[in-house]
């Protein structure tokens, strides 16, 4: 298994967007995020959503000319804010989302290889380690 020198397979980065949120009964505008990376966003906000709910998240870059929309789902909800997920997001989402954690990570060669130890957002296996039936 890969390892990270931290226990997170993405790295962090300080930004704050304003994000749409969608869920099934309710649609939210929320003003700012604390971090983002390429599995998930923090919505800073005391209005949570409970863990657990699927969401559609769209984050506004700039003056709302360029957006990213993601299905995603609710991880942690607590009272400044909540942990979204993301889940699913088209290629020119994830490709901006790229683009926006290398422009402000503090380290881009760490994120470059994270990028490259990942098929999109889910981890690549290491085959040397995957279990073969027996034969």
């Amino acid at each position: 298994m890969k390892q990270y020198p931290h226990p997170r397979a993405f790295t962090r980065v300080p930004v704050h967007l304003a994000v749409d949120v969608v869920w099934e009964g309710g649609r939210r505008h929320f003003e700012c995020t604390r971090d983002l990376c390429m599995k998930g966003v923090y919505v800073m906000d005391p209005e949570t959503l409970s863990e657990g709910t699927p969401c559609e998240v769209t984050l506004w870059l700039g003056e709302g000319e360029v957006r990213l929309t993601l299905a995603g789902k609710v991880v942690r909800s607590e009272a400044q804010g909540m942990a979204i997920e993301f889940l699913e997001m088209p290629v020119e989402s994830y490709e901006h989302l790229q683009r926006l954690v290398l422009y402000n990570s503090n380290d881009v060669a760490q994120v470059e290889r994270e990028l490259k130890e990942h098929c999109g957002i889910r981890e690549i296996p290491d085959l040397d380690e995957t279990p073969v039936g027996d034969a």
